[in-house]
């Protein structure tokens, strides 16, 4: 081994560790910035440091990898591993870097800057067989950040992100998808998001191809107050395909919002509540779908809600689809349902049904 690797001192830069059974580094609360290292073990454990940010780094561990700081940081570099475990109590970021596991990939992060994020991943890849699996809370700024990353889940694994912001201060996001490149395909995926002052609570801006499973719900800390954004907003081209699709959103200022799709033999739930419960404005392809949309306003001091609000968009249903919109509105003065400036074609054989409700009506429109 490297000097120093086997009494536990990390390695120096530029060179190779590679030990049986744990390598175990303990930084005992000092910074480390290092570079170009290979660290090889049956398993790898490094704790207790301020800062740990390594660049141009590989990392290998038959069993499981764990890194344990308050500023976690890898650049240009590689982890794989059967279990990898990366906590940061107060930021990690994953830069252009590939991580394969053959089990589960666990992040958990917290971050208490005003402008920071809990967990950023951009660019590179993860690969994983089991589940992804983050955990983050931001204070002030955005919990999750997933930035042009490829993700490779196996058959059966999911992809599961917990993200909070109890922050005052407006920010962009609780979790946020960015895609610029290639259309990635996500398979049961999973985010429940919780925040109140964002512009959009869980925000996919892209083109995304969703299979297997999709449940989306964000929920504001503060259900009592209106606060400008939206819950969940797709900003892109979307496809679904055999997919079990179940969005919900709650108590924000709009609920849902979403662009152009396309369904194929997929079942879509779309639930959202705000003083636009759910929005649309784009073309969508639904065909042999089930397609549920719901969209609730509560009683608030807004003078005007709409439950539904399908706004210069075209719709096709094909094949053996099965619509339903169905609003309710509970406010001064409100629409259940306003189809505004909108095409919506039938294919034989399919019926559309359209409920509209309004209670406390004053000048209001069912």
């Amino acid at each position: 081994p490297a000097y120093g690797c086997a009494d536990g001192t990390f390695p120096a830069d530029g060179t190779t560790c590679t030990l049986s059974g744990t390598a175990t580094f303990n930084g005992g609360g000092a910074d480390l910035f290092a570079s170009d290292v290979t660290l090889i073990a049956e398993s790898i454990l490094i704790e207790n440091y301020r800062t740990f940010s390594c660049e141009s780094c590989t990392f290998n561990a038959t069993g499981e990898m764990e890194v344990d700081a308050d500023h976690v940081t890898f650049t240009d570099s590689n982890l794989a591993s059967d279990i990898l475990n990366l906590v940061a109590s107060d930021g990690l970021l994953l830069d252009n870097t590939i991580i394969e596991s053959d089990g589960e990939v666990n992040l958990d992060a917290n971050s208490q800057n005003v402008t920071g994020i809990a967990v950023h991943i951009r660019e590179g890849r993860i690969d994983y067989e089991d589940h992804l699996e983050i955990n983050a809370n931001a204070e002030f700024g955005e919990a999750v950040v997933i930035r042009n990353v490829e993700l490779n889940a196996g058959s059966d694994a999911e992809t599961i992100i917990f993200g909070q912001n109890r922050g005052a201060a407006f920010t962009k996001g609780v979790v946020r998808f960015l895609y610029t490149q290639e259309t990635p395909n996500l398979h049961n995926l999973i985010i429940e998001a919780q925040g109140d002052h964002v512009e959009a609570g869980i925000l996919l801006n892209g083109d995304f191809a969703f299979t297997g499973m999709l449940s989306l719900a964000f929920e504001q800390f503060d259900s009592t107050t209106i606060i400008a954004g939206t819950g969940v907003k797709f900003e892109g081209n979307c496809s679904f395909t055999s997919a079990d699709v179940v969005i919900t959103s709650t108590a924000a200022n709009t609920g849902i919002s979403l662009n152009h799709f396309t369904s194929t033999e997929s079942s879509l739930n779309f639930i959202g509540t705000g003083v636009t419960g759910f929005y649309m404005q784009g073309t969508a392809f639904v065909l042999d779908s089930e397609l549920l949309i719901t969209g609730n306003s509560p009683s608030t001091e807004e003078a005007s809600v709409t439950g539904v609000h399908i706004d210069t968009s075209n719709i096709y249903l094909q094949g053996s689809s099965v619509p339903d919109i169905t609003a309710t509105v509970n406010a001064i003065q409100g629409t259940g349902v306003l189809l505004d400036s909108s095409y919506i074609e039938l294919s034989s054989g399919i019926v559309l049904f359209v409920t509209g409700s309004v209670s406390d009506t004053d000048s209001s429109t069912g």
